[in-house]
């Protein structure tokens, strides 16, 4: 039988190198990632309790992962919040990198990440409104999983790479920014709430080998120039909507859409 740790965490901030694995913690109060901190959770699952936050301040890093790099084992992170005012925000200059992990919660923002250094690979998200919010340069978002009602994943910003995620019940929201990749995406069901595929005032955008289904509309452009190749539009009411935009579609699939 494993003996997991359990630990009730209260203020707390991270100055120095602070590596974490297997415990199942409660934590209480603010937590801080502070610059020259770095915080790893391996296999660590953190229920957050009423008045707890994380900060992952201007200089920090946090490293939530799992133990063998294998999604499909099972052993990654738990990030759990019932609170409706929970706050799990990522400076500008700070760093955070996710793998193989699980965020669940009922707020309206599920992971805000303010920074040009995020990486988040291969996780799960499962909150209120908006699951994963982007506003730095050059963020990855690669095999993740979105399950919310809303807008699974909202945009700011230059040259991210949104790849191989699924999405149920949302949308990909780019907001703005020039030379972002929106490829190889599944997103399916949002109708008749929303859309699939959102561009409002984007710029130099890549939409590749995206497949949306059941949505209102497959995909939005609005005030953006938008290349889109190799996607498929099914069973939408439209399947692409250009309203003052600029958009090249070039082999893309449309069927069954109203």
């Amino acid at each position: 039988m494993v003996h997991v740790k359990q630990e009730v965490w209260y203020e707390r901030e991270v100055t120095g190198n602070e590596s974490y694995s297997e415990r199942h913690d409660i934590f209480e109060g603010v937590l801080r990632v502070k610059s020259g901190g770095s915080l790893t959770l391996v296999n660590v699952t953190f229920n957050v309790a009423d008045n707890g936050n994380i900060i992952v301040e201007p200089g920090g890093l946090m490293n939530i992962t799992d133990k063998d790099g294998d999604p499909s084992t099972g052993d990654g992170c738990l990030i759990n919040s019932s609170k409706a005012d929970f706050i799990f925000r990522v400076e500008a200059e700070a760093a955070f990198h996710a793998a193989n992990s699980r965020f669940e919660w009922s707020h309206d923002f599920s992971l805000q990440v303010l920074s040009d250094e995020a990486h988040i690979a291969n996780s799960s998200f499962s909150s209120g409104r908006i699951e994963l919010y982007l506003e730095g340069d050059g963020c990855t978002v690669l095999g993740n999983v979105f399950g919310c009602d809303y807008c699974s994943l909202a945009s700011k910003g230059d040259n991210k790479r949104i790849v191989g995620s699924t999405i149920a019940n949302g949308v990909i929201l780019v907001d703005g920014g020039s030379g972002n990749v929106v490829e190889e995406n599944t997103v399916t069901n949002n109708e008749p709430r929303g859309h699939g595929l959102i561009f409002f005032f984007s710029q130099n955008t890549m939409a590749r080998g995206n497949n949306v289904s059941s949505c209102y509309y497959g995909l939005m452009a609005i005030s953006s120039s938008v290349t889109v190749e190799k996607c498929v539009f099914s069973d939408c009411k439209y399947g692409l909507l250009a309203a003052y935009s600029r958009v090249d579609a070039q082999s893309c699939s449309f069927t069954n859409n109203t």
